[in-house]
């Protein structure tokens, strides 16, 4: 496929503040792509869903956002496509900064400015054996007390990262705070603790925004 066929399955691209994590508040160009190599039962986003896009079109939706030079690719899985490396040096080409937001289980592209990994405890057994080791930040959704409590600290001891993070879960439209705060709470209790474990709300939401 040429360079001016390249295409990447896109779910929405659109611009606000990043709602979570270390860069909260700051100002961001959201690229969601589609498809996704887990199937989380709480996930929020409709990653099949999607409408093929050539890079040629991407780019010119970006020409809508003026002034906005952070890019967040996130999903769905990002790491999956195999035309993201190309994606991500036209990005750099342009003078874009780009961040991701990923699950943590394939190799992340050297060229990203800022990885964000979001490992999910139900596969454990696949971050046993595939788990990149180093990260920006790393932001762990609480689905379960225990299970969550001994997953980040699994997670801890695999990754490597500036940041850690808790979110809590969002069942039913309903934020599982409790759960969230219980985990925090032991996790910095500890005696043998070597990281300090922060939360991470997605304030976006609590705004009403995107």
């Amino acid at each position: 496929m040429s360079k001016k066929m390249e295409e990447l399955p896109i779910v929405e691209i659109f611009e606000s503040i990043q709602g979570e994590g270390f860069n909260t508040g700051r100002k961001a160009i959201f690229i969601r792509l589609g498809q996704c190599n887990l199937k989380c039962s709480w996930c929020d986003t409709d990653y099949n869903e999607f409408i093929l896009m050539s890079f040629d079109e991407i780019f010119n939706k970006l020409e809508s956002f003026l002034d906005t030079k952070n890019i967040i690719l996130t999903g769905g899985e990002p790491t999956i496509h195999r035309t993201l490396n190309s994606f991500i040096d036209r990005l750099k080409e342009n003078s874009f900064k780009v961040w991701i937001e990923s699950n943590g289980i394939r190799e992340i592209p050297n060229t990203i400015d800022y990885v964000a990994i979001s490992p999910k405890r139900l596969y454990q057994n696949i971050y046993e054996k595939h788990c990149v080791t180093d990260a920006d930040e790393v932001r762990i959704v609480i689905d379960e007390v225990e299970g969550g409590f001994n997953f980040c600290q699994f997670i801890e001891k695999k990754v490597k990262s500036q940041k850690y993070y808790i979110s809590p879960c969002e069942v039913e439209n309903k934020i599982q705070w409790a759960d969230a705060l219980n985990v925090l709470g032991r996790l910095n209790e500890r005696d043998n603790k070597k990281v300090d474990w922060l939360l991470s709300i997605q304030s976006h939401k609590i705004m009403d925004i995107r």
